[in-house]
Order: C-alpha cells, then sequence, then structure tokens
C-alpha cells in the first residue's frame, strides 16, 4: 500500500564469529586525506557504525568539505586494497 510505513528485520550475520580474532588481524592503514576524499559511484545500504567512528569522519569530512559517507567508504576501499594486496603476496 501506497505510503505504508513497513518494518523490516535486520539480520545481523556478517559479523565474525571471534571479533577479537579480527581485530588482531585488522592494521591502521597509511592513507592520506586525499585518498579519503576522492568521490566514487556508490550504491546505498544500511550500515550500523560505532557512535565514535561516526563522530570521528563526521568532523573530518566537514573540515574537508565532503560528506562524511563518501569518507568512510574510501576508507573500505583502502582496506580492501590492503587486504587484496596482502593476499597477492
Amino acid at each position: 500500500m501506497k505510503g505504508e510505513n513497513r518494518m523490516k528485520e535486520n539480520i545481523y550475520s556478517d559479523a565474525p564469529a571471534d571479533v577479537e580474532k579480527a581485530m588482531e588481524r585488522s592494521k591502521v592503514l597509511d592513507i592520506s586525506i586525499d585518498e579519503l576524499i576522492k568521490k566514487n559511484l556508490k550504491e546505498r545500504v544500511t550500515i550500523m557504525i560505532d557512535q565514535e567512528n561516526l563522530e570521528f569522519f563526521r568532523k573530518e569530512a566537514k573540515a574537508h568539505g565532503i560528506p562524511y559517507q563518501t569518507m568512510i567508504n574510501n576508507s573500505l576501499t583502502a582496506t580492501r586494497s590492503a587486504i587484496q594486496r596482502q593476499a597477492a603476496n
């Protein structure tokens, strides 16, 4: 029905079973602010982000005059690229 408010069930199955191991595998990336502010085509998604992380990206994005979502996406892209390079070696 048009205009009907529908509730969606959220399923969080992508979370790693062992968060501590996942954190140990993560690394701080050597990434420039220029890499974090570049723009690419996007797809809309819903994601839960820690408040501390969201506040950081909002502040940095505002300081550079870009949407914070763009900066978050570029950070994810840099992380993916680093993981792919590591896997290739």
